[in-house]
């Protein structure tokens, strides 16, 4: 396959999301072994290798892997960023005019002429109109929120609601998008409605994994993800005021009240689990304390021996660790 023709030999659906993955810079490195071979580290669910081989022309692409799991065609869209780097960066297809160019040319415009710039664009290209709206918003205001939520659920159904089609390469598209919102949600500032929202994603994802078969694990991925972000925010954020943890505590309480959580009792131990080293203060280690027997109390009437011994353990640890 020849680079500069790379675009009519792959599927138009893949061509698109790799397009947008080069767009967003979800190609995270790229290593230059010699002038004929290439190795791209790609951003998906997880990292993805990409690697590249080209004949002697420089033109002519020889072999092309990538070790995501997608076998569905000859090319991922993981692979069809990896092109649209190379073919840039070649010099063999242009991307648009130079960017400082560019940026000198918006800089003379007034701020009505660039909203109408903006509306022009995405008028013309509809399917960009989110990215639009959203790459550099501060969701920090409960409208903002509610829009970001809003979002969430949306991209959930726009890919499994009404589908007899649910593979696990679709799980794989909605939980890369999915990620992506997740991305956004960091920006949040105020630290309450920053867990409020991650725990709604949590929710959100764990439902998918009620009624979907996740072969590839992309659901319990993401899962890890979220939760690992909850878990940066706090290493952040050290000196978090007593009601704060307080009202954080509750705000998870209330989450694991969804009787979804009774049905997945050990991602309700993780949640819990991984706050328990912010509880310096009296009045959020009692209310957690509060939780933890709640479940115990759920554990004892299901006979869930393994998540109540956890929870347990968990308890024993804040008690002696702080001291009661």
């Amino acid at each position: 396959m020849k680079l500069t023709a790379f675009e009519t030999e792959i599927d138009s659906k893949i061509l698109d999301r790799g397009l947008d993955y080069f767009k967003r810079d979800k190609i995270l490195d790229v290593k230059k072994n010699d002038d004929r071979h290439y190795t791209f580290t790609v951003e998906g669910t997880k990292p993805y290798t990409v690697t590249v081989t080209f004949a002697e022309d420089l033109n002519t692409i020889t072999h092309a892997l990538c070790d995501c799991p997608y076998d569905k065609g000859p090319f991922c869209k993981h692979q069809a960023a990896a092109f649209y780097h190379l073919s840039v960066s070649l010099g063999l297809k242009g991307m648009g005019i130079n960017d400082t160019n560019l940026r000198l040319s918006l800089s003379r415009l007034y701020k009505n002429e660039l909203i109408e710039l903006l509306v022009e664009m995405a008028m013309k290209y509809p399917s960009e109109q989110e990215y639009f709206l959203m790459k550099h918003a501060k969701y920090r205001l409960y409208p903002d929120l509610r829009y970001l939520k809003m979002t969430f659920v949306k991209k959930i159904e726009f890919y499994l609601n009404g589908r007899d089609d649910l593979t696990s390469y679709t799980l794989m598209d909605v939980t890369d998008d999915l990620a992506q919102v997740v991305d956004i949600a960091r920006e949040i500032d105020e630290l309450v409605l920053f867990f409020n929202t991650q725990l709604f994603f949590y929710t959100e994802v764990l439902m998918i994994k009620e009624y979907t078969q996740d072969q590839f694990g992309s659901i319990d991925a993401l899962l890890t993800y979220i939760l690992f972000e909850m878990q940066q925010r706090l290493d952040q954020h050290s000196f978090i005021t007593s009601a704060k943890k307080s009202n954080i505590v509750v705000t998870l309480e209330m989450t694991l009240d969804h009787k979804l959580y009774d049905t997945h009792m050990q991602k309700s131990v993780q949640l819990i689990d991984a706050f328990k080293d912010y509880l310096e203060e009296d009045l959020p280690r009692k209310k957690y304390i509060a939780l933890i027997n709640k479940k115990i109390d759920i554990c004892n009437q299901m006979g869930d021996g393994t998540n109540y011994k956890e929870l347990e353990q968990l308890k024993q640890y804040v008690e002696q660790w702080y001291g009661g």
